[in-house]
């Protein structure tokens, strides 16, 4: 293979990593009350990662050390995080849970999904660019 043509597909293979789709996530609209914290567009980032809202209800639960409830059934109302709590606390565990239940470990790719598996009680992440799949 002469030079001209690896050097072709070399920038062949850079242009199309530029052409790489990126996940747009809406901004937080995270309001802080004297008692409770409202999280009322939490529905429309759900919809963009498309993860099951009970697993991100009890990871911020978990990592809140507080609890988190729905305001509606349909989460057409948001949530509520039970007692004051920081906009900046909060935001930067939207990107820890895109790290851990998002985003592929093995190829970086957000097209995914989660699963829960009742035989072994844990999440299976599966994802549809490289095909791999894990627990979670």
């Amino acid at each position: 293979m002469s030079f001209e043509l690896r050097l072709d597909e070399l920038y062949n293979s850079i242009h199309a990593e530029d052409n790489v789709a990126k996940l747009v996530l809406p901004v937080p609209t995270i309001d802080v009350t004297t008692t409770n914290t409202y999280w009322p567009n939490v529905k429309d980032f759900l919809k963009v990662i498309n993860r099951p809202p009970k697993h991100f209800i009890d990871f911020l639960s978990e990592q809140l050390g507080t609890e988190v409830t729905q305001k509606s059934a349909s989460l057409s109302k948001g949530l509520i995080l039970i007692g004051k709590q920081k906009k900046q606390k909060v935001v930067p565990l939207i990107g820890k849970y895109m790290k851990e239940f998002v985003v592929c470990k093995f190829c970086n790719s957000y097209k995914s999904k989660l699963n829960k598996d009742d035989k072994i009680r844990k999440y299976i992440f599966n994802c549809k660019t490289c095909n791999s799949s894990y627990s979670v």
